[in-house]
């Protein structure tokens, strides 16, 4: 069984200077990274600002954010659980 690892603060680091200062292709960021190229693909096209530009910090706190918020729906809905 394949066991995934969350991107690091490094690696999104990484990614912001090879793929907007660089201009790395997604697949030369993912084999730099040794990561599936569909992992880079769905971190910038979830983290990139409106004006097409990847910020790793913004990044990495929206990723916090998401991984706090991760179970609230299932709290939510199954209020008896959590009591």
């Amino acid at each position: 069984m394949k066991t995934y690892k969350h991107l690091t603060k490094e690696e999104r680091c990484l990614i912001y200077f090879l793929w907007n200062k660089e201009k790395y292709s997604m697949n030369k960021i993912a084999k730099i990274l040794n990561k599936n190229k569909s992992t880079i693909s769905r971190e910038l096209k979830r983290n990139t600002s409106s004006t097409g530009i990847y910020f790793s910090s913004s990044a990495h706190k929206k990723y916090i954010k998401r991984k706090s918020n991760c179970h609230m729906f299932f709290m939510l809905k199954y209020k008896n659980f959590t009591d």
